[in-house]
């Protein structure tokens, strides 16, 4: 590696720490669901269940489609 070279591979190094602090305070935040929301949003759907005297299976998942929580009332249909 000549030093040309090595000089160069130093500049963009440089430049990627420096440049990536500056890119990285742009981008955007994404809020996350939590376990312990997830937790009272099952506790709502199973409040407003038991008031209309429903049976079930209560799934949270995030954006993407991941369980979160999972929770299946007493008596109700496996299937």
């Amino acid at each position: 590696m000549t030093i040309q070279s090595k000089r160069a591979l130093s500049a963009a190094i440089l430049f990627f720490f420096i440049g990536g602090a500056a890119v990285g305070s742009q981008l955007a935040t994404k809020k996350a669901l939590t376990l312990e929301i997830a937790r009272q949003m099952a506790a709502a759907a199973e409040s407003e269940a038991v008031k209309n005297k429903w049976n079930m299976v209560i799934a949270i998942v995030d954006d993407g489609g991941n369980l979160i929580y999972l929770q299946r009332m007493d008596e109700t249909q496996i299937g």
